[in-house]
């Protein structure tokens, strides 16, 4: 049935000139579309949030820009439809943005918990200049506005990009943040998350053979290297005996190019040591901390058989400008600060050496970024209503580690001490429940001197009263 328009009320007629703006090409549309079905990944519809009524939400879409419809339909429920987050049963719509260089950032929905938090957003170019790319990042060290103003000591964040929509120019990435500076140190109310830039990785780098045979090598020079000039991000694997406390590590130096071909990161030394394949990277340490040039790298060996053989050590480490190890206490202050100029990392390979000249070198990293800045802050508000957290207060003894506090949540566990060594990475940790153990192996941490606080990260949410127990290395901690 028809109604006449002179005899609409204001609203009405409100509602009719907005439909009569509105231009649709239809060769233009329906390629676009059959465009986006086909790229899109398969969806399972999952019973979340209830919807507003077909009528509500018409009448909605058109008192709005149509760049506002854009993002109404990329909102929570299509966001959590489409992706199926493993957080979503505990996080929270949010749907705050911010724009600059034409570029929006939205945060679709957040959930931050005893010094954890976990961010799925989105970031579109509403220019319509197609700024974005699928190799694209948010850059590291984003701002996060807590009672410290940012990140402090012994906090981190990590990011994956979910998806990228070429033909709407949107990547959507889910964050996960922690705060690891003490306790006592949480989250601002409200939350305010900011990016200053997006890096761009234009040469990307997977496990990619370079042109160096590994025949005809031999005992290389050494430096000796003690725990506190090894830097924060130390790791090795589960199967690796405990570190000593200091290592022989090859004289840095610069032999080759490599597959980037970008001068500020280069080849640094590569030879056997004490019977295992060594191979070192250096680059210009200012330059990387400001996210120009390439970022870290990573080596793999490829077998005969295509088999890729994982390091089982990593060590990275700062020289000033004379090749001078820095040790970690006059890097992070004191009256001997020393400024550092070049950051070099070793991986260490439990290979025979006899068959090396059977094997493949292969570097994983990329060069040429390029970035763009802008200043994207979105205050994120949520509650945590319903979410329990568990917390140890009194001190725990395990061998030479002593755990003064412990904080356990649905997103993951964190845990500040002090130790006689220095190498938190090599903590296994395990949560005991009624069905069996859970690892928790993702996750960061920092160490100075011998302090420590380290997290571990949960794949999925976990409800804590489900949890008996926490079991560190072996050492069980019973809750309650």
């Amino acid at each position: 049935m028809q109604k006449d328009k002179n005899h609409f009320d204001r609203e009405e007629q409100q509602i009719f000139e907005a439909f009569s703006k509105i231009e649709v090409k239809h060769t233009e549309m329906t390629e676009r579309v059959m465009r986006q079905v086909q790229d899109a990944p398969k969806l399972r519809v999952l019973p979340v949030r209830k919807r507003a009524p077909l009528l509500a939400l018409a009448l909605a879409i058109l008192l709005v820009s149509t760049t506002a419809l854009a993002v109404g339909l990329g909102g929570f429920d299509w966001f959590m439809e489409r992706f199926e987050p493993t957080f979503a049963e505990i996080a929270e719509p949010v749907g705050a943005y911010a724009e600059d260089q034409g570029i929006r950032v939205t945060v679709i929905a957040a959930q931050e918990i005893g010094g954890m938090a976990i961010v799925y957003l989105s970031v579109q170019d509403v220019s319509g200049a197609e700024q974005l790319a699928g190799y694209m990042s948010i850059a590291d060290g984003f701002f996060l506005g807590t009672k410290w103003f940012d990140i402090d000591y012994g906090g981190g964040s990590s990011q994956e990009m979910l998806y990228f929509d070429e033909i709407t120019n949107t990547a959507y990435f889910v964050i996960e943040i922690e705060i690891g500076v003490d306790p006592e140190t949480t989250f601002a109310d409200p939350l305010e998350l900011g990016i200053g830039s997006l890096d761009f990785h234009a040469d990307m780098f997977r496990d990619k053979p370079m042109d160096l045979p590994l025949t005809d090598l031999f005992e290389q020079e050494t430096i000796t290297l003690g725990w506190n000039y090894m830097f924060s991000g130390v790791f090795h694997s589960d199967d690796f005996e405990a570190l000593p406390a200091s290592l022989e590590i090859l004289t840095p130096g610069n032999i080759g190019a490599l597959p980037h071909g970008d001068s500020r990161q280069w080849l640094s030394n590569i030879g056997i040591v004490e019977g295992q394949l060594r191979v070192q990277y250096g680059g210009c340490y200012a330059e990387r901390s400001k996210g120009i040039g390439p970022g870290d790298a990573f080596f793999t060996l490829l077998s005969p058989a295509g088999e890729i053989i994982q390091p089982v050590l990593g060590v990275p480490f700062l020289l000033d400008e004379a090749f001078e190890p820095i040790r970690l206490d006059r890097y992070f202050g004191g009256e001997d600060h020393q400024t550092p100029t070049y950051r070099f990392m070793e991986f260490v390979f439990d290979v025979d050496p006899d068959r090396l000249p059977y094997y493949t070198l292969a570097f994983t990293g990329q060069g040429n970024v390029f970035k763009i800045h802008g200043d994207w802050r979105v205050p994120v508000d949520t509650s945590g209503d319903g979410l329990e957290v568990i917390l140890w207060t009194e001190e725990i003894f395990i061998d030479d580690m002593v755990i003064e506090f412990m904080r356990l949540s649905p997103l993951g566990l964190q845990v500040w001490g002090h130790r006689s060594e220095n190498f938190y990475e090599s903590v296994q940790v395990e949560l005991e429940t009624q069905e069996g153990l859970i690892s928790m192996w993702f996750g960061g941490g920092a160490y100075d001197l011998n302090r420590f606080s380290f997290s571990r990260r949960l794949e999925e949410p976990i409800d804590v009263n489900a949890v008996t127990a926490i079991v560190i290395d072996g050492h069980r901690i019973p809750v309650g």
